[in-house]
């Protein structure tokens, strides 16, 4: 018998649904006009969950993200640098 992990899951969705019931998920329509082609949005959703959940660095955001399952969102897209840009 074999065991594989679990990504975390209750807490970012609870999130996920609050944060569209706040109207940020509009914010996408304001970041578009930005000079990056990152979907700034996405990454400040990701790193306010991470403050949320489980606070750490930029760095520690994306040790974080492989222990998540977050709706809607390409998780494996996402670097260091897009984090410092957003």
């Amino acid at each position: 018998m074999r065991f594989d992990a679990a990504r975390d899951f209750g807490d970012v969705w609870t999130l996920t649904e609050l944060w569209n019931a706040l109207g940020f998920n509009g914010l996408s329509s304001v970041f578009c006009h930005t000079r990056h082609s990152i979907d700034v949005e996405a990454l400040t959703r990701v790193m306010v969950f991470n403050h949320l959940c489980d606070p750490d660095s930029k760095l520690g955001v994306l040790c974080w993200l492989e222990t998540v399952a977050l709706p809607g969102t390409s998780l494996e897209s996402i670097e260091h640098q897009h984090l410092l840009h957003a």
